[in-house]
C-alpha cells in the first residue's frame, strides 16, 4: 500500500514546489514592474522639467536660459548649450517665453535609456522693433526626448521636435 502513495506524495510535492516558483515569479514581477513603473516616471519628471527649461527664456536674464538648462542634460547636448549664445535681438525685442507642458509619455524604456514623448503649449511675446507693437502668438510642440541614467538621475542627451501647430501672431 506504500508503493501506491509514493507516487502521489511525489506529485504532491511537485506540485507545491511548482507554487512556490510561480509565487516566487510573481514576486519578482511585480518588484520588476514596480522598479520599471518608478524609472518610467522618473524619466518622465526628467523630460517634462527639461521641455519647460527649454520654452521658458526672459530677456532681462538671458544668462539664466543655459543655466538652466545645463543641468538637465548630458553628453554632447551639454557642451552645445554650453557653448550656445542668445540671439542679441532677444534683448531689443523684448522677447520672452513660457512653457506648459500638456502631456508627457514614456515611448521607450530599456535599461538607463529612455525616450519620452512631450506635448508642450509655448507663448512667445516680443516688440515688434519697427512699429514698437507687443505681440503674441501661441504654438504647441511635440518634442521627443531621449534620456540617460546617469549616478541615479535621468538627463536629456537629445531631442527631436516631431510636430508645431500654431496660431499667427497677433497683439497683446
Amino acid at each position: 500500500m506504500t508503493a501506491s502513495r509514493t507516487p502521489g506524495l511525489v506529485l504532491i510535492a511537485l506540485a507545491a514546489l511548482l507554487v512556490a516558483f510561480a509565487a516566487a515569479g510573481i514576486c519578482g514581477g511585480v518588484s520588476q514592474l514596480t522598479s520599471r513603473d518608478g524609472q518610467a516616471q522618473a524619466a518622465e519628471s526628467a523630460a517634462r522639467a527639461f521641455v519647460l527649461a527649454l520654452g521658458t527664456f526672459d530677456y532681462r536674464a538671458p544668462h539664466e536660459y543655459a543655466a538652466n538648462l545645463a543641468p538637465l542634460t548630458t553628453g554632447p547636448l551639454r557642451s552645445a548649450i554650453a557653448g550656445a549664445s542668445v540671439d542679441p535681438g532677444a534683448s531689443s525685442a523684448q522677447r520672452t517665453m513660457t512653457a506648459r507642458v500638456e502631456s508627457a509619455s514614456v515611448t521607450s524604456l530599456a535599461g538607463d535609456r529612455a525616450t519620452v514623448a512631450v506635448t508642450a503649449t509655448q507663448t512667445r511675446r516680443w516688440v515688434d522693433p519697427s512699429l514698437g507693437d507687443p505681440l503674441h502668438e501661441s504654438v504647441t510642440q511635440l518634442v521627443l526626448c531621449q534620456l540617460v541614467r546617469e549616478d541615479g538621475r535621468w538627463l536629456v542627451t537629445g531631442l527631436e521636435p516631431q510636430a508645431i501647430a500654431g496660431q499667427r501672431p497677433e497683439g497683446r
